[in-house]
């Protein structure tokens, strides 16, 4: 371009030619010059307001270290490449809307991800394939299962005939019948696209057991087998109060006898009679052992003075003794193995110190801390003032916090 045309046809004729290209130049500098110094000026007046405002540098460099911070974790856990993979359509997109300012190779070092994994979920994310169901292109990503293996196996997965088969069984006939050779793990990828969830039997929740009002309302009874270190099985005996969970009665006997299970029942119905409860009426579960369903039982329940309905469990009544049965577990795994006792003699002297702890001094989680004694007499959770005892807890706990300092604090 010719310097006469950018000058109007006025001032053409007052400047000399030789003149002309020289003030073109000079004009031209001044004005851009002018437009970088305004552009300058106001990032400086930025930079300068940030030098100057100590509490956003220390905000910026506390958002530093907590990322990178973050990122150091994040890195060394062995979950979270596998975080990222579920994640990859988001790291995709961060990583180019933030690449007008950071490049593709910054952006993925905060990833901790490498150059080729970038390019293999880009093209994951943005070119998806329609005809697979990975939405890969078969052409790009020859290693997938081809079209006729992916509904061979969307077929078995859903197939009713197979279902109670494992994924894993059906992978193996597949295989061996030549219609999908893949891995297991291939399988379980696409039966997860397919939202093929193959359902298990789930087995019931356990209904809530027999559950009394009061105490001596129902009882428990049941035998359980102990042995010594000199190799004697001993059956103990225990009638268990089902409200307050304490052992009413017990007994040691080297065998299965009804006369045994009838004198825990006598000794149990007698702290009934001297507690003034004689007028009471108890049901006693039982399971359908000959120590409990016999003659002898039977007789003494018919007792005039006895106001005792026996009940077989799961038999009369839905419910399970498993009450009685619990207790027994508790007291021989958590006082007679413990103890290694060596015979009989020994299991004599020592169960009912056992016995007396389980009822009189161990508090009860299931009755909110009292101990069975406590429940069996009646008493409640407000009698032993524990919710009074918290309180007046925290506030001695916290007043001692306050007045206690260490080292570093008085520092």
């Amino acid at each position: 371009m010719r310097c006469e045309s950018v000058l109007p046809v006025e001032l053409r004729a007052s400047i000399p030619s030789s003149n002309i290209c020289r003030w073109r130049h000079e004009s031209a500098n001044k004005y851009e010059g002018f437009e970088l110094n305004s552009i300058a000026k106001e990032k400086l007046t930025l930079l300068r307001t940030f030098a100057e405002h100590r509490q956003a540098q220390r905000v910026f460099r506390a958002y530093l270290r907590l990322v990178k911070t973050l990122i150091g974790i994040m890195a060394e856990s062995k979950r979270y490449r596998a975080m990222l993979l579920g994640a990859k359509e988001q790291v995709i997109e961060v990583i180019d809307r933030v690449s007008a300012v950071l490049t593709v190779r910054k952006s993925i070092k905060v990833f901790g991800i490498s150059r080729s994994t970038y390019q293999s979920w880009w093209q994951e994310v943005r070119v998806k394939c329609d005809a697979s169901v990975l939405h890969r292109c078969r052409g790009r990503y020859p290693g997938q299962l081809t079209s006729p293996e992916v509904d061979t196996m969307r077929k078995l997965l859903a197939d009713p005939k197979l279902a109670h088969w494992p994924v894993a069984s059906i992978a193996h006939w597949a295989a061996r019948q030549g219609q999908v050779v893949a891995s297991l793990q291939t399988w379980y990828r696409y039966r997860k696209l397919f939202g093929l969830h193959r359902s298990t039997f789930a087995k019931p929740r356990p209904k809530p057991g027999l559950r009394a009002n009061r105490p001596n309302q129902f009882w428990h009874a049941d035998i359980t087998i102990y042995k010594t270190e000199d190799g004697v099985r001993h059956y103990l005996y225990f009638v268990v109060d089902n409200y307050s969970r304490k052992i009413l009665s017990w007994r040691i006997s080297g065998r299965v006898s009804a006369v045994d299970r009838v004198a825990t029942l006598r000794a149990a119905w007698a702290k009934v009679v001297l507690s003034g409860g004689q007028e009471l009426s108890i049901d006693l579960i039982t399971d359908g052992g000959p120590e409990n369903v016999n003659r002898t039982v039977d007789a003494f329940l018919r007792e005039e003075a006895v106001r005792i309905r026996r009940k077989v469990a799961l038999e009369d009544i839905s419910f399970s003794n498993s009450m009685v049965e619990a207790t027994n577990k508790l007291i021989k795994y958590h006082y007679l193995f413990p103890a290694r006792l060596k015979d009989g003699q020994e299991l004599r002297k020592r169960l009912p110190d056992f016995i007396h702890d389980f009822n009189a001094v161990r508090p009860h989680h299931q009755l909110k801390g009292l101990t069975p004694a406590e429940a069996y007499a009646g008493h409640k959770v407000e009698s032993i003032d524990l919710a009074k005892k918290y309180q007046k807890a925290r506030v001695t706990r916290a007043m001692a916090n306050r007045s206690s300092l260490c080292k570093v604090c008085i520092g």
